[in-house]
């Protein structure tokens, strides 16, 4: 799932679904498929035995077992890879304001006509369709621009491939961990790093030999040597006013206001004196300096 694949879980697990409630196997089992967006295709009886009757779900009736056949068709070049036309892609907000109007919206919803309804399809359709009207309230899809990752410009592919190859080299030292399989990463991996290194150091050497002239372009080397990125916003919270705040509104605000007093502030924690400034100085420094007497 990891690799955003199909995935189709097909088996005789002799799990009675129906025991959910009662059956601490069969919770868990239920559980760990719902937990990875794993959910049943079947949704009724396959099997008839003398304890039950007929039940008509739509599968294939054959007296060959006593389990009915099942069956799904699915298109064979089915991809879960979506094509990229643009780079956007839509997220939802799952913050702890969010949550909590969420909750609160299911506390106070009165679900007492589900009570009231014969029929347990019916009842959890209705009771799905709620929940989901609610979670599209409070955590709708919103469109967030895809930030397509740069590679560093000294990556060259022939160090693409051998970082390619190093992962190939790790991933069988962790299915077989032996001191074989560790020796050849760990070799393979020291290889690369120096080569890496040595690729840097010469493409900031032409760089900069390259724009010695031009102290603009020296400076986004430098910046880019050092991993210096933009400015970004500090997340750190901040006391204004006697409480810690993370709104970068009231933080900018309480910034600005302690500049714009340091002088006025400064100057109200100095002293008064009486003493001119000159008193300071020795009578010798009056020939050496113009401006130490008045004009």
């Amino acid at each position: 799932m990891k690799e955003n694949k199909l995935v189709y879980i097909m088996g005789d697990f002799n799990v009675d679904l129906l025991k959910y409630d009662t059956d601490n196997d069969v919770q868990h089992f239920v559980n760990t498929l719902f937990s990875n967006f794993i959910l049943p295709l079947i949704t009724r009886p396959t099997r008839i035995t003398n304890a039950n009757q007929p039940v008509q779900s739509g599968l294939l009736y054959c007296d060959i077992t006593d389990h009915l056949p099942v069956f799904q068709i699915t298109s064979l070049n089915h991809s879960c890879k979506s094509e990229r036309v643009d780079s956007d892609v839509f997220v939802r907000c799952l913050s702890k304001g969010n949550i909590d109007a969420f909750k609160n919206d299911i506390s106070l919803y009165r679900f007492d006509n589900i009570y009231n309804m014969e029929n347990l399809n019916e009842a959890y359709t209705y009771f799905e369709s709620v929940l989901r009207g609610l979670f599209e309230k409070h955590f709708p899809l919103r469109k967030r621009r895809r930030r397509e990752r740069k590679l560093q410009p000294w990556m060259t592919d022939d160090i693409l491939q051998s970082v390619k190859h190093k992962k190939v080299l790790y991933k069988k030292y962790l299915h077989k961990p032996n001191s074989c399989n560790e020796s050849k990463y760990k070799h393979f991996r020291n290889r690369l790093n120096t080569e890496i290194r040595n690729v840097k150091i010469k493409y900031f050497e032409r760089k900069f030999a390259a724009y010695k002239s031009n102290i603009k372009m020296t400076w986004n080397l430098i910046n880019l040597l050092i991993n210096k990125g933009g400015k970004g916003v500090s997340e750190t919270p901040v006391r204004c006013n006697g409480k810690i705040t993370n709104d970068s509104y009231e933080i900018a605000n309480a910034f600005n206001s302690y500049f714009t007093r340091v002088g006025p502030n400064l100057d109200k924690s100095i002293p008064h004196s009486d003493t001119n400034f000159t008193k300071l100085f020795s009578e010798s420094l009056y020939g050496n300096y113009l401006f130490l007497c008045n004009i």
